[in-house]
């Protein structure tokens, strides 16, 4: 499949777009969890968003595979399910032990010790960053793969800012 020019200028303009509104998040929170102890709800917003737009920029490139992975389709597809379904579930389940302010950082509980907080300390991260690896290798797109890379090298510096 030959690379078309248009194609990724859109996703390196949309990556760039992502990379803007999640280091300006990043700032408001690290504000806001020192003059706070907790997210602004706006800033919990602007989390969400950017977490969003770089789901729909990996599916995209997961789905028009600019730059295609060596993987055959089956098991690609069947690797790409398991992920995103263990993500999914380990999301699902951080969710549910929290309450609603809690798991957008905008109230401040008790330590979560129970559920799947006993396995990881960030279980919800953990759990998205397994649907969108889930999603790339589905995929089969290197592009959607280095997308996924990006959001997983942000992990350190999420978590030291909480």
């Amino acid at each position: 499949m030959r690379a078309d020019p248009a194609r990724a200028v859109a996703l390196i303009s949309g990556a760039a777009v992502v990379l803007a509104l999640a280091a300006t998040t990043r700032r408001r929170a690290r504000h806001d969890y020192g003059e706070l102890g907790r997210l602004r709800p706006s800033t919990s917003a602007s989390a969400y968003l950017a977490y969003g737009l770089h789901a729909a920029l990996l599916a995209v490139a997961a789905w028009r595979k600019p730059r295609p992975l060596p993987i055959g389709a089956r098991a690609a597809g069947a690797t790409g399910l398991i992920l995103a379904s263990a993500g999914a579930s380990l999301y699902a389940a951080a969710q549910m032990t929290l309450a609603p302010p809690e798991t957008s950082g905008t109230r401040m509980g008790e330590l979560a010790t129970g559920g799947a907080y006993r396995v990881s300390r960030n279980p919800q991260l953990v759990g998205w960053g397994l649907v969108l690896l889930g999603a790339a290798i589905a995929g089969r797109s290197a592009a959607a793969l280095g997308l996924w890379a990006v959001f997983a090298a942000s992990l350190p510096g999420t978590i030291r800012d909480e």
